[in-house]
């Protein structure tokens, strides 16, 4: 995979300097090194390519690992990623939540995979890397340690249990990680791994405001969509499926299924090899039809004019009934409450 046509979040970059310069380590010829400009590290929301981002790691190796991102609560998230905190800490529910967090990471950056399974009582989430050489475990433990406070956020009193697993030799602060994730960390395994039991998983959570819901949301989708690279497989995928369902067409629903295959044959690829890509990219077919479909109803919806019987059949529903279904169960609101409660 080309990491040059993929960003990742300045804020990272950020971070990592202020380790650098707490260790008395020279910041500008630390961004030298990794090819940086203060002027890309410090920019207001900006992106550093994929390949700037890789040296940087690499560079702290080493270093011992960050560990503000053990204490406290969510505030960094909200601090660096506002769009994403306030949706993910606002949602119907702690699996709501994490689908959420999966799905729109990427305004963290495009360089890694979060997957996740469900395994009897439990969530297993696999952190995988495209940079080979990262092999020090600290962006999986950044990962993992969001994970661990955004399910302490819904957990109220129900006290969730964690299982981590890196690939990393031993942490040097071994003690403050297995603190925070309260229990040993294992090392030397086959994979970034963290599994999660929580009996809160499906609880409704009391504090969620499907109002403001909906209008980060909004937000949100709007940031992670201008983020999404043009030249990318996904973002082919993305602009066909969009392109598709804008158009229209004579039939009065064009299933998913059915737009795949109009897919393959317009790339001439087969089913398997447009998964394959895709799931290099770190999506899957699914996602991306949802997140057009999500992105273009909340479009028509923010116009305020359109008749929700028009806007389901624009996009392919076979009756306004259905789409109403597709929208809650994504968003969490109806058509009609996300409309009052969204910007013009």
């Amino acid at each position: 995979m080309d990491v040059r046509a993929k960003t990742v979040s300045n804020a990272i970059a950020r971070g990592v300097l202020q380790v650098a310069e707490s260790l008395d380590v020279s910041g500008e010829q630390f961004l030298r090194l990794a090819g940086l400009t203060r002027a890309e590290v410090f920019q207001p929301h900006g992106r550093v390519a994929g390949h700037k981002h890789q040296r940087l790691m690499r560079l702290t190796e080493h270093a011992p690992v960050n560990t503000s991102l053990l204490r406290g609560g969510l505030e960094p998230l909200f601090a660096d990623y506002l769009n994403l905190a306030s949706v993910c800490t606002n949602c119907a529910t702690l699996r709501e939540a994490v689908d959420t967090f999966l799905r729109y990471r990427g305004v963290i950056g495009e360089l890694d995979v979060l997957v996740c399974r469900e395994r009897d009582d439990a969530l297993l989430f696999d952190y995988i890397s495209d940079d080979p050489l990262e092999s020090s475990g600290k962006s999986a433990l950044a990962n993992f340690a969001m994970l661990v406070k955004l399910v302490r956020h819904y957990s109220l009193d129900r006290a969730p249990r964690f299982d981590c697993a890196l690939q990393a030799a031993p942490l040097r602060q071994a003690a403050a990680v297995e603190a925070f994730f309260e229990g040993p960390v294992a090392s030397h395994q086959a994979a970034n791994q963290l599994k999660v039991t929580c009996a809160a998983l499906d609880t409704p959570f009391p504090h969620h405001n499907p109002l403001l819901h909906a209008v980060f949301l909004a937000s949100l989708s709007a940031e992670h969509s201008a983020i999404v690279q043009p030249d990318s497989f996904a973002g082919r995928v993305t602009q066909f499926v969009r392109d598709a369902l804008v158009s229209g067409g004579d039939e009065p629903e064009v299933s998913d299924d059915r737009l795949l295959d109009q897919l393959c044959e317009a790339m001439n690829l087969t089913r398997w090899t447009v998964r394959r890509r895709l799931q290099r990219d770190g999506c899957t077919y699914k996602d991306l039809v949802v997140h057009v479909k999500l992105a273009e109803a909340r479009r028509l919806l923010r116009e305020d004019t359109m008749p929700l019987g028009l806007i389901s059949d624009l996009l392919g529903f076979a009756s306004q009934g259905s789409f109403t279904r597709f929208f809650k169960a994504n968003e969490g609101v109806a058509p009609l409450t996300y409309r009052r409660a969204a910007p013009g």
